[in-house]
């Protein structure tokens, strides 16, 4: 079995002649340390270091000095085509914002993952959207930061991205338009539960010294 340890460079004047190749989609070239099957059915196993992106071109060899070629994949996606520049850099902020890993075209195409909920913002920034197989090489992907928040493509409501190994963002808490905790009674302890603070009793409850007077007196 062939192991891949390392990227040797990039096929990046298309010299790919001759050389094995190794089809990986956008997600399969995330994960770095894995067994695989090269386009010619021989199984290999990637051992990169963990945090390497793999991109289409990519050289790979390993100790017996056989490279192996990256290919990127065709996959199902979704193409946004603007009109003009504007309308361009306004789609670009919205998928940016919602960090969702965008492939950019200098003729003001997006391309990126299938998703009903992006389709519809786009086509409201009059974009024109349709679903496409092609390889996917996303410019940049950003981690969500810890209780990062945004509005849905409606405006009408809020939600709250976190991190799920993350936790302290696990429950990111009420959205932002729940209704504030109801007032307190003029009656009603600030305390809660009868506690009493540490400076003194509440109004109206019986202090210690109080209570002793009260036992002395036979009550």
């Amino acid at each position: 079995m062939l192991n891949l340890t390392k990227i040797a460079g990039n096929a990046k004047d298309g010299r790919r002649e001759g050389l094995r190749l190794l089809l990986l989609d956008h997600e399969s070239r995330r994960k770095v340390r894995k067994l695989v099957t090269l386009e010619d059915g021989e199984r290999a196993a990637l051992r990169l270091p963990r945090g390497t992106r793999l991109k289409d071109g990519d050289l790979l060899s390993g100790d017996s000095g056989e490279v192996v070629m990256v290919a990127a994949e065709p996959e199902e996606l979704m193409e946004a085509k603007a009109r003009n520049v504007r309308e361009h850099a306004a789609a670009v902020y919205h998928l940016g914002n919602r960090h969702v890993p965008v492939e950019i075209a200098e003729d003001l195409t997006l391309r990126f993952s299938p998703s009903p909920v992006l389709k519809t913002l786009l086509e409201s920034l009059n974009l024109e959207v349709r679903e496409i197989e092609a390889p996917f090489e996303p410019l940049f992907e950003t981690a969500v930061p810890p209780g990062h928040v945004h509005d849905d493509p409606s405006g009408s409501a809020s939600q709250r991205e976190t991190n799920p190994r993350d936790p302290n963002t696990r429950d990111a808490g009420p959205p932002d338009d729940a209704p504030p905790p109801a007032e307190r009674g003029p009656d009603e302890s600030p305390f809660g539960n009868g506690a009493i603070p540490a400076d003194g009793p509440a109004d109206g409850l019986p202090s210690k010294k109080d209570s002793r007077e009260a036992r002395g007196a036979g009550f």
